[in-house]
């Protein structure tokens, strides 16, 4: 059926926005709230700096592997059950967190940390393939949009949230708020309408999974597109586990004003959400992305020749946290609705696209626990790295045909 005979691929209810936002946010949520925490983390168990930002690594690890097995259990058991396995898995992976406080074991917080995200990227993968089973790429697109606005906002409440938990009460209480809040979203999914029209039972089958794998990684427009705008992730994730050290140690900032201060690089990724749909009927999508991979450059720049300068502030921090956030958005939003919409299996597209972006972020913070130097350096030493490998993917990129 030809797009322009029906409103939307699916003759059914619409998944509801909100739905969708609280799937997609439902592992950033668990990636970013106790990184106030990551100090007081280090001191608790007596680690290395490079040691406690290995439970932001481990949890990409686990977020992760979750896009490549999800995609094909959702054609299985379909998305909405699918996700109900996810909550089940980060229940047991919070409870996991929460024990390692008692027993004072590291270990065991690694460990949790990686069920957490293993069970929460369900979110992730399901929300962009049920966007893609319902609408039409064009209106895909422009839901995208909205999902990553919101997706964008949760990061900055989570720093906020982890900020206020870490300064009236103990690190673990982010781990306690993060097993209410999985237990939480399942009643919003409980309403979702399924819309995997036809559940495949021979999906499981070792030589299926692995010819369906074989053929989205094959895909030239998925794999290159999804390295393109993965070093952004790369960027974000590296950002993320610096940020606290720097403004916490360096700084002298209490938990509490950097959660709130926090918000504002995230602001920077919701105006870019905001920002995207308005720009790409303004500009070509080549044109969109090639002034948006410019100005990342830019404001990366900025903030490395001024932590190179050693002129090291909070608004420094922030301001140039909030432009680079900005940008890297809009390349975010148009490089996964193209990664995403460029193969028929919508679930197995989505679980490619969503593996590499969060692989490549778990590399960025795995560089920094074994990098040389201060935090100051190895964030910039991550940046020049991805901003390095983001033209050299981008000028692979194969470009959608602009309708006239």
């Amino acid at each position: 059926m030809k797009e322009q005979d029906t409103k939307h691929r699916l003759d059914q209810k619409k998944p509801h926005i909100l739905t969708l936002i609280v799937m997609s946010s439902f592992a950033s949520m668990g990636a970013i709230i106790f990184t106030p925490a990551l100090p007081e983390i280090q001191q608790y168990f007596n680690i290395s700096q490079g040691h406690s930002q290995l439970t932001i690594t481990l949890f990409l690890v686990g977020y992760a592997l979750g896009q490549l097995v999800y995609g094909v259990l959702s054609n299985y058991f379909g998305r909405r059950n699918t996700f109900f396995i996810g909550v089940i898995i980060a229940t047991i992976g919070s409870i996991a967190s929460i024990l390692s406080e008692p027993l004072h074991s590291f270990n065991l917080l690694i460990l949790g940390r990686m069920l957490e995200a293993f069970g929460s990227s369900a979110g992730l993968v399901l929300s962009f393939t049920i966007i893609n089973d319902y609408y039409f790429p064009d209106q895909a697109r422009r839901i995208i949009s909205y999902v990553v606005l919101a997706f964008a906002i949760i990061p900055g409440v989570a720093t906020f949230i982890g900020g206020i938990l870490v300064t009236h009460f103990h690190w673990i209480s982010c781990f306690y708020f993060l097993l209410f809040y999985g237990l939480l979203i399942a009643i919003p999914i409980y309403y979702l309408e399924e819309t995997a029209t036809i559940l495949d039972k021979h999906t499981l089958n070792i030589s299926s999974i692995k010819s369906a794998y074989v053929k989205v990684f094959k895909n030239s427009i998925i794999r290159n597109t999804s390295l393109f705008f993965a070093m952004h992730g790369m960027c974000v994730y590296a950002y993320a586990a610096t940020a606290p050290f720097i403004a916490i140690h360096t700084l002298n900032i209490s938990p509490e004003k950097f959660g709130t201060i926090g918000l504002i690089p995230y602001v920077g990724t919701a105006l870019g959400a905001i920002a995207a749909p308005y720009l790409s009927k303004k500009l070509s999508m080549k044109l969109l992305i090639k002034s948006s991979v410019i100005c990342e450059i830019i404001f990366c720049g900025m903030l490395i020749t001024l932590l190179y300068l050693n002129y090291v502030t909070l608004p420094v921090l922030v301001i140039c946290g909030f432009l680079f956030m900005f940008s890297g958005c809009i390349i975010a939003i148009n490089g996964s609705a193209m990664a995403s919409s460029a193969s028929e299996d919508k679930a197995i597209a989505s679980s490619v696209m969503n593996f590499i972006n969060i692989g490549m972020g778990m590399m960025g913070t795995f560089m920094l626990a074994f990098l040389p130097g201060g935090a100051e350096l190895r964030l910039s030493i991550v940046f020049v790295i991805a901003l390095t490998l983001m033209v050299l993917f981008w000028s692979k990129l194969k470009m959608p045909e602009e309708k006239p």
